[in-house]
């Protein structure tokens, strides 16, 4: 997808309605028959006879608690968009805690 997607913005970031936008139109390839390999700048090797997968559709659910995305996780496959704090920018090392990070509340 990171090859293919011309409306996001591959390895330099995106945005997940964009992507599922794409898989809607598309699809996904297997991981065997279209390896990740992580180099920016790739061919488009997308064959859709090969495509396994294409979502119907996505529901786009913002500023939700802890608690509501626990219960999504546990109907459904979720996407999570990350704030980059500078906490997060100049991470080293260790675990990170929402403490530190502040994204989010309760």
């Amino acid at each position: 997808m990171i090859d293919c997607d011309v409306t996001n913005n591959g390895c330099e970031g995106g945005w997940t309605s964009k992507g599922y936008a794409y898989t809607s139109k598309y699809g996904l390839m297997p991981k065997a028959d279209y390896p990740y390999t992580g180099l920016k700048g790739a061919a488009c090797l997308y064959d859709e006879t090969k495509a396994v997968f294409k979502n119907t559709g996505f529901v786009q659910a913002r500023y939700v608690s802890n608690w509501q995305l626990k219960d999504m996780v546990s109907k459904q496959p979720v996407t999570v968009g990350i704030v980059v704090t500078n906490a997060f920018r100049n991470y080293k090392s260790g675990i990170l805690l929402e403490e530190n990070l502040g994204c989010s509340s309760d």
